[in-house]
């Protein structure tokens, strides 16, 4: 490090001992505070922090912890005027002064559990915030007014789902919710933004209200709907008609859609494969990939036990589509066009692991600086 001069350092720190900050290389480390740029920590768990005075140069502070978290704990500078991506577990242990974190120019920010009225009290200071990963919260008093937050700037956001009464987002285009999807039709009428991509983390989510989210203005713009393994998802066949094309007719939801995930659809046998199949072969739809993921698979002819879920109709209607190509296993089906036309169709034991989607994942697609 001492060779390097003032260079700008970018460190990667992992420990998984109880006091990962107390050794001697990162004590080395810590004495090049003033040539930190980038700070990534990596572990089980931390019951102290170190002490610094000023980082000049920080621009991205990463706390993440792969295990349990200790309680609350306080945030390490006095002052960090160039920080603007903050990954911080302990949202309400931060400062507000702008004096030691530049609330005005932060961009992303990412912390776990917090109550409503962190929310307020942080997110809405940061007027230059683009990104906003909240992973869970507790709903206890005093809560802000219904539609009371605007945020002017704020475009990707991972929130639980009744969150949302309080804010309104309307440069909002990529959102993920958690919990219940209740309130996410209102959030959308409110808020009048143009949504690309659209996920949920939810157990199911209920046929009014996807129907109601999908019929939103707000809705014409997505490319990429994801309801991921473990949602169960509810249709009517009014609503799979409605986004499926005809010969007729290429008036349809979400016309935009490039990537569709589902899992676990019901209400939908004998609707879904003829669906996914135009939405692959009329000469309007932009889709490129589909997912769908449903114990069910192992046994379609069983479908109707479950609430009419996807059948062996639908299985063979997608195996028919032209020019693309097809991955599946007893659990799970991929599709994805073939823009040269030879298509090509594999049996798996079981699906990728790199196609489990994650919230992680969802961050570090929709919310890089």
């Amino acid at each position: 490090m001492e060779r390097a001069g003032s260079v700008p350092l970018f460190i990667y720190y992992c420990c998984q001992n109880p006091d990962p900050f107390e050794n001697v290389v990162f004590q080395d480390l810590l004495d090049q505070v003033h040539r930190w740029s980038e700070f990534y920590f990596r572990g089980s768990g931390a019951y102290s922090m170190f002490k610094a005075t000023c980082a000049p140069l920080l621009r991205v502070l990463d706390f993440y912890y792969v295990g349990g978290m200790a309680d609350a704990i306080d945030f390490p500078f006095v002052s960090c005027p160039s920080l603007i991506h903050l990954n911080w577990p302990w949202l309400e242990s931060l400062p507000t002064e702008n004096s030691v974190i530049p609330w005005m120019k932060l961009q992303r920010l990412r912390t776990w559990y917090i109550q409503p009225e962190i929310v307020s009290k942080y997110v809405v200071q940061a007027k230059s915030l683009l990104h906003f990963h909240c992973m869970g919260g507790h709903l206890q008093g005093p809560f802000p007014a219904p539609g009371s937050l605007t945020h002017p700037n704020l475009q990707s956001l991972v929130i639980p789902c009744s969150y949302l009464v309080w804010l309104v987002l309307p440069q909002l285009s990529h959102l993920l919710v958690t919990g219940h999807t209740d309130e996410l039709p209102h959030f959308l009428l409110r808020s009048n933004c143009r949504l690309q991509s659209l996920a949920f983390n939810s157990y199911e989510v209920r046929t009014d209200c996807l129907s109601s989210i999908l019929h939103s203005p707000s809705s014409t713009s997505l490319t990429e709907l994801c309801l991921p393994v473990g949602t169960t998802v509810w249709f009517t066949t009014e609503l799979l008609t409605d986004l499926t094309y005809t010969s007729h007719s290429s008036e349809v939801l979400c016309p935009n859609l490039k990537i569709l995930h589902l899992s676990r659809a019901r209400g939908a046998s004998g609707q879904l494969g003829p669906m996914v199949f135009s939405r692959f072969t009329h000469p309007q739809s932009h889709l490129e990939q589909f997912e769908y993921y449903d114990f069910s698979l192992e046994r379609p002819e069983r479908s109707i036990l479950i609430d009419g879920g996807f059948d062996e109709f639908d299985r063979h209607t997608i195996f028919a589509i032209p020019n693309v190509h097809v991955q599946c296993s007893n659990t799970w089906i991929s599709i994805t066009r073939d823009r040269i036309g030879t298509g090509s169709l594999r049996f798996m034991d079981k699906e990728p692991r790199s196609h489990t989607f994650s919230l992680d994942e969802f961050w570090r697609e929709h919310h890089a600086i």
